[in-house]
């Protein structure tokens, strides 16, 4: 017995498929349409529509993984830990898969800006940028280079450096882009009676900026990243002591947990008063 031959496409269902494809389930469009899931999908294919996905006004968490240079289960694991805004959706019949607008997570990485290293993918590779973004991959790149093991060259230059005894530990950190953690442990390592020269008063910070150190504390950012972009593209002698602020902090009642803060003053110049951060 033959069947019917499945009508044909009507010119405001092939522009309703256009328009909707990745934006509604393959399944929602096939019931608005009154045709089976197949006829859409090959349809769709017919006018080289791409995936589903690629119609969103955003990303997949595995294309944003990929794109970040960061392991799939990491990004998971940030909705449970940071509060990541990514949300469930359907694009095929069945399937779920997370997605975020590029909005929101542009909103979201600005106050997250230590958990993403934006050496790791190129400009651009996500559409525009925020403005922020370029000092950003600068402070990220500095960053990145305190990490990389030390080399036979710059055991060197650092020994040189020390031996010459006119740079502090934050003047070497500016030359040297290490941290001055990083160049107090390998000293103690190259096993050297030299050290550098005591820190001097021009590391600590005034008044007005330990407010805006406060400020950004309470939106959430590390010490070490207010501190790393404090320093970029100052002069050696103004360069910010990390240590030294850490107890100008604690010195006005900020407590801290590792590099963020727990609980600080509710007025930021008065020591007494305490509120807890949740």
């Amino acid at each position: 017995m033959m069947t019917n031959p499945p009508p044909r496409w009507t010119k405001e269902e092939q522009t309703y498929l256009e328009e909707y494809w990745g934006v509604k389930s393959l399944k929602v469009i096939a019931t608005n349409l009154n045709r089976s899931v197949k006829s859409v999908r090959e349809k769709a294919h017919l006018l080289n529509l791409r995936k589903p996905s690629s119609g969103y006004d955003g990303i997949t968490l595995r294309e944003l993984a990929k794109t970040l240079n960061v392991w799939f289960p990491t990004i998971r694991s940030w909705i449970t830990l940071f509060d990541f805004p990514a949300k469930k959706k359907v694009f095929t019949c069945k399937q779920r898969v997370y997605v975020v607008t590029l909005d929101d997570f542009w909103d979201w990485a600005f106050y997250h800006r230590d958990v993403i290293n934006f050496n790791n993918f190129e400009p651009l590779s996500l559409g525009k940028e925020p403005e922020w973004v370029a000092h950003q991959r600068k402070i990220s790149r500095i960053q990145a280079k305190s990490r990389q093991p030390w080399t036979a060259e710059e055991r060197n230059t650092l020994l040189c450096l020390v031996k010459e005894h006119k740079y502090t530990y934050s003047e070497l950190s500016v030359i040297l882009k290490r941290s001055e953690y990083a160049i107090r442990t390998q000293l103690t390592k190259m096993n050297t009676k030299y050290r550098p020269l005591p820190s001097t008063g021009a590391s600590i910070c005034t008044d007005e900026e330990l407010d805006d150190v406060i400020a950004r504390l309470r939106e959430g950012d590390t010490l070490s990243l207010i501190i790393s972009e404090m320093n970029y593209d100052k002069d050696p002698f103004e360069f910010k002591n990390k240590a030294k602020v850490r107890h100008q902090l604690k010195n006005l009642g900020v407590i801290f947990s590792r590099d963020k803060i727990v609980a600080m003053p509710t007025q930021p110049k008065k020591k007494r008063r305490m509120k807890r951060i949740t």
